[in-house]
């Protein structure tokens, strides 16, 4: 399985968390993710099948109508308490 092989299938996952969101109280905001960066490929064997463990991680924006509307920019400084526009990690297995 090579590189852009992966990426699509991390997309394919994280396509369910882009797009409109409401919160609890109604509040509608639009929820982008950009630069996804694999961070480490591992093989292993799960039940006698091949797996790709797949370490990955992404940026996050969020504009809704508490935030200053800005073009999301993997360029800019993550704040850590940044709840609009933070670094996220995450893991999946992908069977070959």
């Amino acid at each position: 399985m090579n590189e852009q092989q992966i990426l699509e299938k991390i997309n394919e996952i994280l396509d369910k968390r882009r797009g409109d969101r409401a919160g609890g109280s109604g509040h509608l905001s639009q929820v982008s993710i950009s630069d996804i960066k694999i961070d480490h490929t591992e093989e292993t064997t799960i039940k006698g099948e091949k797996h790709l463990r797949v370490q990955y991680s992404y940026t996050v924006d969020i504009l809704s109508e508490f935030t200053i509307a800005e073009e999301p920019d993997p360029t800019k400084e993550l704040d850590p308490y940044d709840p609009y526009h933070y670094r996220e990690k995450d893991e999946v297995t992908i069977p070959i």
